[in-house]
């Protein structure tokens, strides 16, 4: 069970913790502790490797072509010398890396029952609403930590979009699972009223999106009127309590008089999406304006099919035809403020500048083209197909959905607290089949 241990808390990691917990250091510079534990799970998995053989050859080669894609790209950086910074190559072909190691992962974890699988998930996203709703209510704040790491990402840092993604799957391992555990209503109204809060569109969408799993998964023990009464009261609730917590906020310069003033610091997420007062209108209209500079470069027909590939600033001269990135668009020398050329959708006083659009398949079209993006889509979607009539397939499939339902309108499918999770429950689904031996 040591592979399967090592698997499972590199998941837990980064679902509890969110984005720094993606980033707490080993003693080797660059890697990570929830990477180093999934490979190192992975490995372990090695002298079963013969179970491998109740895989069919189709998932076998589907997984296998990512990691001939890599070694292509490696030579081809080799030989080009397309980029000098090996970490933005790393990162670029990363989604491949994760998705060769599947086998072994489906190795490490043929022995996981669903029930742990399931609380591990339950703890891990309760321990994530929790740390959220501390920070949020000051009981504590973001730290610097040399212990932990941290590579300028603070600890109890979280992001908002990734909110919305581990507060619905929350809403939906909370719910009930014959035969593996009972539904905890109460845990399921914590996370309602925490999804309504989420201060992002992509979170709340996310968070939506899973809800409605819950209230289609679960209609045979607990019916949709009492799920919809749930969420409706909710509401009032969120509501009470942003009111009380704007009471003791010191940058509050006046107290909401009515609801509809309550609305936009209640729920962020929501007053964004629907448009209200004209929240988020700015990042809408800078992505659309980026989307549509990367749809008219992709009419090359060369650079759709292989895209710029990877470690390459292709973002950046697609939107100013500048050919190398800066580090950041915002420099400050001798008290003097410079802006240089950016895409719409980046912002200038960010730490670095932007090499994701904000969208995972114009992300990877740009730096893999068809060629690449269709090796991605296929070690994704034909495992998924295959094994959907699997007991509780509805579990990791709805996982992999959130992520990346969220990383359509953000980029945590290029980070790893998104790519991780998506692996190890793509692996998860394929390991719950019961097709492997269990010696």
């Amino acid at each position: 069970m040591v592979p399967a241990t090592l698997v499972l808390a590199a998941l837990f990691i980064d679902v509890a913790l969110g984005r720094w917990g993606a980033y707490i250091a080993t003693p080797i510079p660059g890697i990570y502790l929830p990477d180093a534990l999934l490979v190192i799970g992975a490995l372990s998995a090695l002298p079963n490797v013969r179970l491998l053989r109740a895989m069919p050859r189709q998932v076998m080669i589907i997984f296998a072509i990512p990691l001939l894609y890599i070694l292509a790209r490696i030579i081809q950086v080799l030989i080009t010398g397309a980029h000098d910074e090996p970490t933005l190559i790393v990162r670029d072909l990363a989604p491949y890396a994760y998705l060769t190691i599947v086998p072994l992962l489906v190795l490490a974890l043929r022995q996981v029952k669903f029930s742990w699988l399931l609380w591990l998930l339950r703890i891990a996203t309760l321990i994530h609403l929790l740390g959220v709703a501390a920070v949020q209510w000051g009981l504590f704040g973001p730290f610097q930590s040399d212990l932990l790491g941290g590579v300028g990402v603070d600890v109890l840092s979280y992001r908002g979009d990734l909110q919305g993604v581990i507060f619905g799957i929350g809403l939906i391992v909370w719910g009930s699972w014959p035969g593996s555990a009972s539904g905890a209503r109460a845990a399921q109204f914590i996370f309602l009223v925490g999804g309504i809060q989420v201060t992002s569109r992509a979170a709340f969408v996310t968070f939506l999106f899973c809800g409605v799993v819950v209230l289609i998964r679960e209609r045979k023990w607990f019916a949709p009127w009492k799920f919809l009464l749930l969420a409706a009261l909710a509401i009032p609730v969120s509501l009470t309590a942003t009111y009380v917590a704007l009471q003791f906020s010191a940058a509050m310069q006046s107290s909401p008089t009515s609801p509809a003033q309550l609305l936009p610091s209640a729920s962020p997420g929501a007053a964004k999406l629907v448009g209200y007062e004209g929240a988020g209108a700015g990042t809408s209209g800078a992505r659309l304006v980026t989307y549509g500079l990367i749809i008219e470069h992709l009419r090359n027909p060369g650079f759709l099919a292989v895209g710029s590939g990877p470690g390459t600033d292709a973002l950046y001269t697609i939107c100013t035809g500048i050919t190398e990135a800066p580090a950041q668009t915002k420099i400050v020398e001798n008290g003097r403020t410079v802006l240089l050329p950016k895409c719409p959708v980046d912002d200038a006083d960010a730490a670095t500048t932007l090499r994701d659009p904000h969208n995972w398949l114009l992300n990877w079209l740009i730096y893999n083209g068809v060629v690449g993006t269709l090796i991605l889509l296929l070690a994704l979607m034909l495992p998924i197909w295959m094994y959907r009539r699997s007991r509780d397939s509805i579990l990791p499939i709805s996982v992999i959905a959130a992520y990346f339902l969220c990383g359509s309108f953000g980029v945590i499918i290029s980070a790893a607290f998104g790519m991780l999770p998506v692996t190890v429950m793509l692996a998860s689904l394929i390991a719950l089949s019961g097709k492997f031996a269990r010696a």
